[in-house]
């Protein structure tokens, strides 16, 4: 299915699609892995990752579409509070955008 009037392969078609943030593969479903299993303690997930999963869920917050920002928000949950904070504060404020 494609939007309403605008074919697929067209230029106008590409501009839709290209607003979405470009997730890398498998990246969601590894996110919701580490926040499944580490619920308890995420405490104890290795800060490097902590930080990288931090940059990726900013970044598609902050460039996304409404729906990436709703998908940043539900694997959020390995982020350190500092990182946390601000998006759930930006998520919940009048307009939910950044």
């Amino acid at each position: 299915m494609y939007a309403e009037g605008v074919p697929p392969g067209t230029d106008q078609m590409h501009s839709l699609v290209s607003d979405f943030f470009p997730w890398p593969p498998h990246t969601l479903h590894i996110l919701s892995l580490l926040q499944d299993g580490f619920a308890e303690d995420v405490g104890r997930l290795p800060a490097d990752l902590r930080e990288s999963s931090a940059e990726l869920i900013r970044s598609a917050f902050a460039h996304g579409r409404l729906e990436d920002k709703r998908i940043a928000v539900e694997v959020s949950g390995v982020l350190r509070d500092e990182d946390l904070l601000p998006i759930l504060r930006s998520a919940v404020s009048f307009g939910g955008g950044n």
